[in-house]
């Protein structure tokens, strides 16, 4: 029986024999982005202490792509100035002086900043030939409303979703289909016992006659007991949990928008389930199970300057009276509803559940100190907002968000109270934007934490920031 190694080298062998002999490359194209950024987010321990965090930060984009030949290109994407290799965030300003070996360098007498590395976080290759299109490589994965799954293309977004694949994409008409092979951890060589990989399919139809798309992506993971992170049983499972089988779940997401001249509605929904390869301390199997919901509307009067809309949606939480299962669902941290809620550090306890990813509020000594390290789980939010055109190149924006943990803490309440924010956005071509934010939160019960009776003092944040695309 043929491993999947063997399979990724049967699939590209195939589909270049296909294309015949290539020709020289014909050149290199530049795209990219470039963005700067000011954040003040004043108590967002919402205690009585009113710290603030605040910092400043850049970051660039470079995308070369190769043009090999006639249907055989090479992609790829630089990330310059950027704060971890895990994320896209950018670099502080100040924030990476030189280490303090000499006098020189000391914070008291540098003249200058340590320099940075390049991250490269995309290198693949598509070979078009009659029978569809051959991806190789460390490809980016983007499905739907990107709630799930989400490769990090918007000018202020932080995050990015890839993998190390083989894909085909067939097309019918208006029909493409993904069948992909992506290998997430490799382990020894000579054994498969230390590998996780994934078997996925993504049906995507689109329609530019009456602006309908939607689509289907089924993902198979299957990661073998050697390859499971040592930490994870500390994680879910409760004391004494054991890494003690395969890990093997399934992810099914599911897609509807229809973008119209005077409206739009897009709809996302996300299921998984399986095993986690945790075993309890009474040896019972730890399921994974979790759902997010996302809804999206807006309302485009014809012959208005301005618009409309809403965004709501559900993630599920984890129930801590059962070591069972896991059943809590983190949406993508790139898909973000307001600028404080849901997206930076609030309150004094992980009340959202995702200390998985880095986010949930600590408070005390350690502070919220992440970027925008926050995400939508165990919640059900609702987000109205409505946008005026003020000018020709100015925007007036406004949202009200609001929502409910899914599962209280420490036998707390829910309401995660309200957040207003209103902007003043400025955008001169395709090429240009600045945006200009404050927001007032006014923290729920949920935020005192029942009876740890938590401090929930307001918190009031302001951000700028300008993207330059090309």
């Amino acid at each position: 029986m043929l491993n999947l190694s063997q399979v990724f080298r049967f699939i590209a062998l195939f589909a270049i024999l296909l294309t015949g002999p290539l020709a020289s490359a014909s050149g290199v194209e530049w795209s990219g982005n470039y963005r700067f950024e000011f954040v003040n987010i004043g108590n967002s321990e919402l205690d009585s202490e009113k710290s603030s965090k605040e910092y400043m930060l850049h970051h660039l984009v470079l995308r070369p792509r190769i043009v090999a030949s006639d249907g055989l290109n090479i992609y790829s994407r630089f990330n310059i100035f950027n704060s971890s290799v895990t994320d896209q965030v950018g670099q502080t300003l100040g924030g990476d002086t030189m280490g303090e070996t000499t006098f020189e360098d000391s914070a008291v007498t540098t003249d200058r900043q340590n320099p940075e590395t390049i991250l490269v976080n995309e290198l693949y290759l598509t070979l078009n030939n009659e029978f569809g299109q051959l991806i190789v490589g460390r490809v980016p994965i983007h499905f739907g409303l990107g709630i799930a799954y989400n490769k990090g293309d918007g000018a202020f977004d932080h995050y990015f979703d890839n993998r190390d694949m083989v894909a085909y994409k067939m097309v019918f008409g208006n029909i493409r289909v993904t069948p992909s092979l992506a290998k997430t951890v490799e382990g020894r060589l000579n054994s498969g016992a230390e590998d996780a990989s994934e078997y996925n399919l993504q049906v995507d139809y689109t329609n530019p006659g009456n602006q309908l798309a939607m689509g289907l992506f089924y993902q198979m993971r299957r990661v073998n007991k050697a390859a499971i992170n040592t930490n994870i049983n500390n994680l879910i499972g409760g004391a004494s949990s054991t890494i003690s089988e395969d890990a093997s779940f399934n992810q099914l997401g599911v897609y509807v928008d229809r973008d119209r001249e005077n409206y739009r509605i897009g709809f996302e929904a996300q299921f998984r389930d399986g095993k986690s390869g945790i075993k309890t301390a009474l040896g019972d199997s730890v399921e994974y199970k979790g759902t997010g919901l996302a809804l999206e509307f807006e309302h485009r009067p014809q012959g208005k300057s301005f618009v409309w809309g809403i965004k709501a949606g559900q993630a599920t939480g984890d129930d801590s009276g059962s070591d069972k299962s896991y059943d809590g669902f983190i949406f993508d941290r790139n898909y973000d509803i307001a600028m404080m809620l849901f997206n930076h550090q609030l309150g004094n306890a992980d009340f959202l559940q995702t200390g998985f990813i880095g986010g949930g509020g600590q408070g005390g000594a350690n502070g919220n100190t992440g970027y925008d390290v926050e995400a939508i789980s165990n919640a059900t939010y609702i987000a109205p907002y409505f946008n005026y055109q003020w000018k020709p190149k100015w925007l007036v924006t406004a949202k009200f968000v609001t929502g409910t943990l899914n599962q209280e803490f420490n036998d707390g309440d829910t309401d995660l109270g309200f957040e207003v924010d209103l902007g003043l956005n400025y955008k001169s071509d395709d090429n240009f934007v600045w945006v200009n934010e404050v927001g007032f939160f006014t923290p729920g019960k949920a935020f005192e934490g029942g009876s740890s009776n938590f401090d929930t003092d307001s918190a009031l944040g302001f951000v700028s920031k300008i993207a330059i695309t090309f």
